[in-house]
């Protein structure tokens, strides 16, 4: 018993430890989905952020692990649901995903079927979605984008800590490109461990302006998606 309460202690306080540099308010769960009083009683954490005034997220993870939810709601106390929701298995990668706008299901965005192949439906429209004749591109190319990931990404403590020596892993993100250049609507394609996963988000968001895409001679939102990954020595 004192080993296991001492790995949950070190679980938890390497988790609120690096929670202090991000925003955001947590909340502790027992494995029947009730409120747990301190960390030996947890099995769940949520994590919830403000991206914005109408705009909040929350993301439900075991302990250590991939993210097993991800929630976006129109007010703080997430009572009208507005947003992406997605849910992962336990490698991380999305079993099914949906938008809903004030409560009402838009969009199927990912749906795994009876025989495991995924498809992707859109139940609000068939129309066949613009071609971008000149994407968007971070300023300096490629070769920029990369030194500025690879200068700024840092492989957080909480993941050194739990992981063995010569572990790797990677998160997906993908992310829009708004007509000004700006980055909006980060979201967790492939998810690992909650610290690694908020570590590249936060790269991503934090990035510079790029160029924006241009279709028919006029800007127009672009999307991209990246993969980053990170090691343990």
């Amino acid at each position: 018993m004192p080993r296991i309460f001492f790995f949950l202690f070190f679980l938890f306080s390497c988790l609120f430890s690096y929670a202090q540099q991000i925003d955001g308010v947590y909340s502790l769960f027992k494995k029947d989905g009730s409120r747990a009083r301190n960390i030996d009683q947890a099995t769940f954490f949520i994590h919830q952020t403000k991206e914005s005034d109408t705009l909040y997220v929350r993301r439900l993870y075991n302990k250590s692990g991939p993210m097993i939810k991800w929630e976006s709601y129109k007010d703080p106390s997430c009572e009208i649901p507005n947003g992406i929701f997605a849910w992962y298995n336990e490698k991380g990668t999305i079993d099914s995903s949906c938008r809903v706008v004030n409560g009402v299901v838009t969009d199927i965005l990912y749906l795994v079927t009876d025989d495991k192949t995924p498809a992707k439906t859109d139940v609000s429209s068939t129309k066949a979605p613009a071609i971008v004749q000149v994407p968007a591109e971070f300023d300096g190319g490629l070769k920029a984008w990369t030194s500025y990931l690879t200068k700024t990404l840092e492989t957080p403590d909480r993941f050194t800590r739990l992981s063995k020596n010569g572990t790797k892993t990677t998160v997906g993100v993908s992310f829009s490109i708004s007509t000004d250049g700006g980055i909006y609507d980060v979201f967790i394609e492939k998810s690992s461990e909650w610290s690694v996963d908020m570590e590249s988000i936060r790269v991503i968001k934090n990035s510079p302006h790029w160029k924006p895409a241009v279709q028919n001679g006029k800007t127009v939102i672009d999307k991209h998606k990246q993969n980053l990954t990170y090691a343990v020595n």
